[in-house]
């Protein structure tokens, strides 16, 4: 009795050791779990991706170089780069490499969304000045990791001119005027009429063959989004404005239900949406009631009189009436004479006889 209960004892420890080991494997297991999720491994880091990309979008590259001139929006965008990380976008000559030799721009970053790129749109610096010159763009990582690699466009950007795009205003003019009239007169530049036009003078817009539009905004433009508010203004003569690769000029119409207030005018490329447009400058305009014209004064004319006898005259004019009035005088004088001589006469041959002598009878 006793070898049996003794049989049976050992086989309940040899059951609850069992029961234990279990229950400690499953309990080492579910901590590993916890632990794979809360503990980061390398193998779980954000890693770059194969082959990294910078591309030139705005302004288009053309056989692989894009153009413009300082003050030129280019927008680029990256991909494949490490997500999360932010970079240093810069700048070599294109006899060099990023690789080698990169000049950051001042102010100019961006960061890497989850999939690895950005898009980014910078101003080329008036620094970089030198007509002709081409550079390539790059982008940095800044993680303190000495084996990424510096990323490089495909494309290059040269440098058409030494200066930013300038707009100006000119022939401001009301509703109903023309320049080629006079009445009403045209206002100030900057002024501009409901239904009237007006002429915009944009300089430095290179190269040649770029598509412009002139728009009015109540703000300045630093983002795309802000083009959706704008007032488009369109030629008087229906053509598109498109640059020579000189100064370009054309007249717009002003819209006549327009409000009146303050407006930036600008004259801008159309690649804009990805990023800015490539081109852009602007002036401050003020949009008024048209002028009220002004009313020309009457002109009386004088009419010159003759001067009488005896008046004060000068030159040539003075000695004719001095001639006429001698002349009068003594035509007058021997009229008078005349009729006198007449009268005398006719009174002797008229009058009452006299008494007569008494006749002699024989």
């Amino acid at each position: 009795m006793k070898g049996f209960v003794g049989r049976e004892r050992h086989r309940g420890m040899r059951k609850d050791y069992r029961l234990s080991v279990h229950v400690l494997a499953l309990l080492a297991l579910a901590f590993a779990s916890i632990m794979a999720f809360c503990v980061p491994t390398p193998s779980a880091a954000a890693q770059p991706f194969d082959d990294p990309t910078l591309t030139i979008v705005t302004p288009a590259p053309q056989n692989g170089v894009a153009e413009g001139p300082v003050g030129t929006r280019i927008t680029i965008q990256a991909a494949n780069l490490t997500p999360g990380d932010a970079f240093q976008l810069g700048y070599t000559t294109q006899d060099s490499s990023c690789a080698s030799v990169f000049q950051p721009l001042s102010g100019a970053t961006a960061d890497a969304d989850s999939s690895g790129a950005f898009t980014q749109t910078i101003i080329w610096p008036t620094s970089l000045a030198s007509i002709g010159t081409a550079y390539y763009l790059c982008a940095q990582d800044t993680a303190q990791d000495a084996t990424l690699p510096i990323v490089q466009s495909s494309a290059t950007f040269r440098v058409d001119a030494s200066s930013p795009p300038v707009v100006t205003l000119r022939d401001s003019l009301p509703p109903g005027a023309s320049s080629a009239t006079s009445t009403p007169v045209a206002g100030p530049s900057s002024t501009l009429y409901p239904g009237g036009q007006v002429t915009v003078v944009g300089n430095n817009y290179v190269p040649a063959g770029v598509t412009l539009i002139a728009v009015l905004s109540t703000k300045i433009i630093n983002s795309p989004n802000q083009l959706n508010s704008t007032i488009s203004l369109s030629t008087t003569n229906q053509q598109p404005i498109v640059t020579t690769g000189s100064e370009i000029t054309a007249t717009v119409a002003i819209p006549s239900d327009i409000q009146r207030g303050s407006y930036q005018l600008y004259l801008i490329s159309t690649d804009g949406g990805i990023g800015m447009p490539s081109l852009l400058a602007h002036t401050s305009v003020k949009v008024a009631l048209p002028p009220t014209p002004t009313i020309a004064p009457t002109v009386t004319v004088a009419i010159p009189t003759a001067t009488p006898p005896g008046g004060t005259g000068g030159g040539g004019g003075g000695g004719t009436m001095k001639l006429l009035s001698i002349v009068g005088l003594a035509g007058l004088s021997v009229l008078l004479f005349v009729l006198g001589v007449i009268l005398l006469a006719s009174g002797a041959s008229g009058g009452a006889p006299g008494p007569q002598p008494p006749r002699d009878r024989y």
